[in-house]
């Protein structure tokens, strides 16, 4: 399975993340840090997406699918996932994180995800935005911090595209023998 942002999320549930609202709370809450350094996916809150809505959820069963071989997560949100969790995921996993991701903080995702998952293949890529996996687009096609047309000064989504499609390919190939 393949997954972006909270669909990254949720390929890792699938395939053995266990979900914990609570993580929500306490990251975008009055006391997380996500409040300072996380700004873009505490404000999903106000517009009925985000941590607010999760974290009235109590921790969710483990959802794990066998069905689920090989996950790839790419820019993927993960502020929801128990982190324990993460590492004792059994099946192959491939992250493409975005070192200049504007909607979700680098530090508290793909970075992190990268940290609690050393059984992982992970890719971090310095210039690449939230939407670079996205097709190349003209834009504005959203506002300021949500638009799937933006990259980060300097960065080449087409090259990047070109490069992560061979990497995630290769991924695959081996971990479905």
């Amino acid at each position: 399975m393949v997954g972006h942002s909270a669909g990254g999320h949720t390929v890792l549930a699938l395939a053995g993340g266990r979900p914990d609202p609570g993580r929500w709370l306490a990251h975008c809450g009055s006391d997380g840090m996500g409040l300072r350094e996380d700004k873009a996916l505490c404000a999903l809150g106000g517009v009925g997406l985000g941590p607010a809505v999760l974290a009235s959820s109590p921790v969710q069963p483990l959802v794990q699918d066998p069905r689920v071989r090989a996950v790839v997560a790419m820019a993927p949100m993960i502020q929801g996932l128990q982190p324990s969790s993460l590492a004792a995921v059994q099946r192959p996993v491939h992250i493409e994180a975005s070192g200049r991701d504007e909607v979700l903080a680098p530090a508290h995702h793909g970075q992190a995800l990268c940290r609690n998952m050393p059984q992982a293949a992970c890719v971090t890529t310095p210039g690449a935005g939230h939407f670079a996996s996205f097709n190349v687009v003209q834009g504005p096609l959203g506002p300021p911090g949500a638009d799937p047309a933006f990259d980060p000064s300097g960065f080449d989504r087409a090259s990047w595209q070109a490069a992560a499609a061979t990497r995630i390919k290769n991924f695959l190939a081996a971990a479905l023998k």
